[in-house]
């Protein structure tokens, strides 16, 4: 649990990847500041994707994201132990909407950029993210 009793958020390779190639990096931990934890084995997968390491290392370093060892138990069993949550790309950028840390426009155009770099995304808009989700 994250010191104001809130949970942890697992960041998983995918998130990491889409934040880098939309150009919104430094915006990833402002969403939830100090909840953000990853896996050791993400953490290395990431660092293996040489166009992207020093981008990754740089992220890690400055935000102090935790890298806690790979458990034993299932992921989700171990997640649901110590309150840690996972969280899509798209839900973050919905957080991020929500508390005006980027607009609809913004990330819209970061879905398209993310899209036209390989990446794929569930939905290409914040409104049709919205209404698949019921919000």
């Amino acid at each position: 649990m994250s010191s104001s009793g809130e949970p942890k958020i697992l960041l998983d390779c995918d998130v990491v990847i889409h934040f880098l190639k939309g150009g919104k990096i430094l915006e990833l931990p402002t969403i939830f500041p100090g909840r953000f934890v990853m896996l050791d084995k993400v953490y290395n997968e990431l660092l293996k994707r040489n166009s992207n390491a020093l981008a990754i290392a740089v992220f890690l370093a400055s935000t102090q994201v935790p890298v806690i060892t790979m458990p034993t138990k299932p992921e989700a069993a171990y997640c649901q132990l110590n309150n840690i949550v996972y969280y899509t790309t798209m839900d973050l950028l919905h957080e991020a909407t929500v508390k005006k840390i980027m607009t609809d426009a913004a990330c819209n155009a970061f879905i398209q950029e993310v899209l036209s770099k390989g990446s794929r995304l569930p939905n290409i808009t914040m409104a049709q993210y919205r209404k698949s989700k019921g919000l």
